[in-house]
Parts: C-alpha cells; structure tokens; sequence
C-alpha cells in the first residue's frame, strides 16, 4: 500500500471520527462517544508517522500555513511502501490496547532502500 495513500485515508478517517464523536456527545451517548474519540486519536497516530515518513524519504516537504494555520505539504512523487500494511494493521490493534507502537523501521534517506 503507497505510504501517501494510507495518510490521507488515516487523516479522513480521523475526520469521520471526529464527527462521529461529536454526534454522540451531543446525543447524550457519551460510551459510543469515548469510543469514537479513541478511534480518531488511533488514526491521528498513523496520520502522524505518515507524514513523518513522507517527509523523511523527501517524498514530500513543507509548503507553508494555510490561512486557518494549518502546516501545508507537497509531494513530489509516488511513495514506495517502506511501511507495509501489516504494520498499520497492528498500530491498530495496538492502539485498541493503548500500547501504539512508538516507530516504523522507514529507511533513512539516502540509505539506497527507496
């Protein structure tokens, strides 16, 4: 799975949750509410190590602050899946445990693993 594609699938899933969250406190379900906020901070993880990784490899790089002052990046290419999708699989289930793994082993840039 292409590095670029899970984060920006984490970073819409995190939205979903968010407003999933939001939903469920406002409808008095505060149980599915802790619930949704809990997913959506598992998704802001992996969002987090993928930009991370973006950035290490130089696949992407930093482009400014929106006008909301959100950091803004731009990719240059494809991104090769140095992180596969069983170490997603498992910072989620990690993430359920409250045990999220704190690294990927990425290759470092300009080790010739790209």
């Amino acid at each position: 799975m292409d590095i670029l594609v899970a984060t920006r699938e984490a970073s819409r899933s995190a939205h979903r949750w968010r407003d999933a969250a939001a939903a469920f406190y406002e409808s008095n379900q505060h149980g599915f509410a802790g619930h949704a906020s809990r997913k959506k901070s598992a998704m802001y993880v992996l969002k987090e190590k993928g930009i991370a990784h973006l950035h290490r490899s130089g696949a992407a790089r930093y482009a400014g602050v929106s006008p909301q002052g959100m950091g803004l990046m731009s990719t240059a290419t494809a991104v090769k899946p140095a992180c596969t999708l069983g170490f997603i699989r498992r910072a989620l289930v990690a993430s359920r445990s409250r045990n999220v793994p704190r690294s990927c082993s990425f290759p470092r840039r300009g080790s010739g693993s790209r």
